[in-house]
C-alpha cells in the first residue's frame, strides 16, 4: 500500500509518500524533493502515526493523500512511477525507469496475475486427479478446457494443489 501527497510551502521538499514495506511491519514516511536529491524517511508502527507526522511537520491534511500503485519488485518506493536505483562503475548512484531496468535484466520480470477459469466442474475434476497424485493428467484436463499455454496450466495446477479445499 502506498499513498502520496504534495508538500506546500517548503523550500526543498515537494512530495510525501507513505509506503508499507511488508504487510504488518509498519510504514515508512518518505519526504523527498521532486528531483529526489533531497529527502529522508521515518518508520512508523501504523498508518495513523505516519499521517500524523506528515500533518504536524508538513501540514498535509487527511484528505490530501492519494493512493498510488504498489512498488514493483526491485523498484524504489520513493518514486511514484516505477524506478530502479543502480550504481555505475565509479560507484555513483543513478535512477532509471523500471522498464529499462527490466530490459537490462536488473530486476525480475513480473508474472502475469493468475486467472483460473470459473468452472466448478472443471476445478473438481482437476482436484480429483491431484488427489490421486496425478498432476500430469490434471494439467492435461485443464489445458484442454482452458485452451491456455502449458506454463499457465502448470501455475494453475500448482495453485490448486497448494489451496486444496
Amino acid at each position: 500500500m502506498r499513498l502520496k501527497a504534495s508538500i506546500k510551502n517548503h523550500p526543498t521538499l515537494d512530495i510525501a509518500i507513505i509506503h508499507q514495506e511488508n504487510e504488518g511491519e509498519g510504514y515508512f514516511l518518505y519526504v523527498v524533493s521532486e528531483d529526489q536529491n533531497h529527502g529522508f524517511d521515518n518508520w512508523h508502527p501504523n498508518l495513523e502515526s505516519a499521517k500524523y507526522q506528515a500533518q504536524m511537520d508538513y501540514h498535509i491534511a487527511a484528505d490530501d493523500w492519494q493512493k498510488i500503485p504498489d512498488v514493483l519488485p526491485g523498484a524504489l518506493p520513493t518514486f511514484e512511477e516505477p524506478t530502479v536505483g543502480i550504481r555505475d562503475e565509479s560507484g555513483g548512484f543513478h535512477t532509471i525507469p523500471y522498464n529499462e531496468a527490466l530490459k537490462r535484466g536488473l530486476v525480475p520480470p513480473q508474472e502475469k496475475p493468475l486467472e483460473i477459469i470459473d468452472d466448478p466442474e472443471l476445478i473438481a475434476e482437476v482436484r480429483s486427479y491431484l488427489a490421486k497424485n496425478n498432476p500430469l493428467r490434471a494439467i492435461q484436463i485443464y489445458l484442454n478446457h482452458a485452451r491456455c499455454d502449458l506454463l499457465t496450466a502448470k501455475r494453475v495446477i500448482e495453485h490448486l494443489r497448494n489451496t486444496e479445499s
